[in-house]
């Protein structure tokens, strides 16, 4: 096996797993965190909320409870369909040459599924390079908030009659010298790579996402 960049040394091949568990782990967890926040915040505030809209002692503050209890609502629905996932499709596994890919070279690999899926439509793999930047807030400056910006993406479709997903589900990204490398000094913020992966199945549709390592170039 060569590298990308074609210079002739061999590179074993690296075994990661797949992360969505972790995301609607997550999700559970805020999930719990903002309804028992909605729960206490109605709890405390029982006598002086009246729901009597039309009242004139109505009181705003319900609109905290409320707003919580969406947030944690959304965060249970994500979570129930992440669990569902991981239920029906296994934790998928990314193989690619080597540690890392460096700016201007390639990105080769394949996902490899638990078992043999077969999709109504093809898989699609995204790699995206993501910079987080802190931003602050124009009415306080003290406060800041961290955004995701999506510095470039390719995507890459797989028709899955094709290929054997529990086989390997092949996939090549030209990755730009252009893009942000991590722990690029050119980046304003932490940068990281990722490649998703997504497929139409009856049910739930098969989601994945992995870290990719992507060096400056050499």
């Amino acid at each position: 096996m060569m590298n990308s960049a074609g210079h002739g040394k061999p590179l074993l091949p690296k075994n990661v797993e797949g992360s969505d568990r972790f995301s609607y782990v997550t999700d559970w967890l805020m999930a719990a965190l903002l309804l028992a926040a909605a729960a206490s915040a109605a709890w405390m505030m029982r006598s002086a909320l009246p729901l009597d809209f039309s009242a004139r002692d109505f009181n705003p503050l319900i609109g905290i409870p409320l707003f919580l209890a969406a947030f944690g609502i959304k965060f249970l629905v994500s979570a129930a369909r992440g669990s569902l996932r991981g239920r029906r499709f296994g934790t998928s596994t990314l193989v690619v040459e080597g540690d890392c890919v460096h700016l201007g070279e390639k990105l080769t690999g394949i996902v490899r599924t638990p078992t043999r899926l077969a999709p109504s439509g093809d898989y699609q793999l995204t790699l995206r390079c993501i910079e987080q930047i802190r931003e602050h807030e124009l009415i306080d400056a003290a406060k800041h908030r961290i955004t995701d910006h999506v510095r470039w993406e390719a995507r890459r479709r797989v028709v899955p009659t094709t290929v054997d997903s529990s086989k390997g589900i092949p996939f090549a990204f030209d990755v730009p010298t252009v893009a942000l490398a991590n722990a690029d000094a050119r980046a304003k913020g932490d940068v990281r790579w990722t490649l998703e992966i997504t497929a139409p199945m009856s049910g739930v549709d098969y989601y994945e996402i992995f870290g990719v390592a992507v060096r400056p170039q050499r």
